[in-house]
């Protein structure tokens, strides 16, 4: 299993490889895409990968890292900066 921290890692990674801006479409296009074979034959994870995206998000909210979501478009995430 990855752990959160680094799913919150390769989060904020495929944000600013967007531009820091993005649908949460295509930041789960951009870890799969650079992360695939981490995530494929993981069991559980594989199941669930997604949804530990979206934990890592909340992650990065609290500290700052993303913008809150009542700050963003529906379906937008974004880095609070720029990287």
């Amino acid at each position: 299993m990855v752990k959160r921290e680094v799913v919150a890692d390769w989060l904020k990674r495929a944000l600013a490889s967007l531009g820091g801006r993005a649908t949460i479409a295509q930041v789960m296009d951009e870890i799969y895409k650079k992360h695939g074979r981490e995530i494929d034959g993981t069991g559980d994870f594989e199941k669930k990968w997604t949804y530990e995206v979206r934990w890592a998000a909340d992650m990065l909210r609290k500290a700052g890292i993303m913008k809150p979501a009542s700050d963003s478009p529906r379906g937008i995430w974004e880095l609070d900066e720029p990287i």
